[in-house]
């Protein structure tokens, strides 16, 4: 797994504006160049060293045009390093925390901050390998020491985590997916698996018997839970149940 990038490094490879723009010309045309309005393949300098013009239709093109930071009133180095902080706090950051830590309206913060969410949305491409843990929970919770699916649930999410272990040996949370369903049967929790799971994997659930038929498909090893009391898997805590 690569190693994250810390805050000191990050503001060691992004200290100016010119950074910001030096990294996007290499992201947008580092594999070649097209003209988004003509197709043409061939270009000259644009009118600053960041802009590339179409040698047939001259179209004058931005490194930032038609991006997430086309006419970015935060300015690029700002922008990035709220897209840093977004991308590695764990707990996320609100958008008055975002607006307060980098002096900037509130509207603004949320803007930026929703157009990287969206960029951020899974290709899922990149399912869940090694080791994973999968279990459902409600939103709202289950009650404490009662078992069961509660019908009176507003919604009931599986989730998926990746277990990896960090330099000093500790078993920690890699990538991880959820996802809203129905209710905890086989049916609901197939897609799931075949969209986030890899089949190589490891799996380790509880003993819901909505698990049972995935067998034929996924290495699962089910763990019995301690009757709705909830224990603490690789970090976090989520319930586990046995049915």
């Amino acid at each position: 797994m690569q190693k994250a990038l810390s805050i000191k490094d990050f503001r060691k490879k992004f200290k100016t504006e010119e950074d910001c723009l030096s990294y996007l010309v290499e992201a947008k045309w580092g594999d070649g160049y097209q003209c988004v309005k003509c197709g043409c393949e061939q270009y000259v300098k644009g009118r600053q060293w960041f802009y590339r013009r179409c040698r047939k239709c001259k179209y004058d093109e931005s490194v930032t045009a038609n991006t997430m930071f086309h006419k970015c009133k935060l300015g690029l180095l700002r922008a990035f390093e709220i897209g840093f902080r977004i991308s590695v706090k764990k707990k996320g950051m609100s958008t008055n925390e975002l607006a307060k830590e980098f002096d900037c309206q509130q509207r603004s913060s949320w803007l930026l901050k929703a157009k990287y969410q969206n960029a951020m949305k899974s290709s899922n491409k990149y399912p869940l390998e090694t080791k994973v843990e999968v279990d459902e929970f409600l939103v709202g919770g289950f009650d404490e020491n009662k078992q069961g699916r509660s019908p009176e649930a507003k919604q009931l999410v599986v989730l998926g985590i990746e277990k990896v272990t960090d330099k000093r040996g500790k078993i920690t949370i890699g990538r991880a997916y959820a996802k809203v369903i129905e209710d905890a049967s086989a049916k609901e929790l197939q897609p799931f698996f075949e969209q986030k799971v890899d089949k190589d994997s490891k799996v380790t659930t509880d003993g819901w018997r909505g698990y049972w038929p995935l067998k034929k498909d996924w290495s699962i090893e089910q763990v019995l839970s301690e009757k709705g009391k909830g224990q603490r898997i690789s970090g976090i805590a989520y319930p586990y149940y046995e049915y």
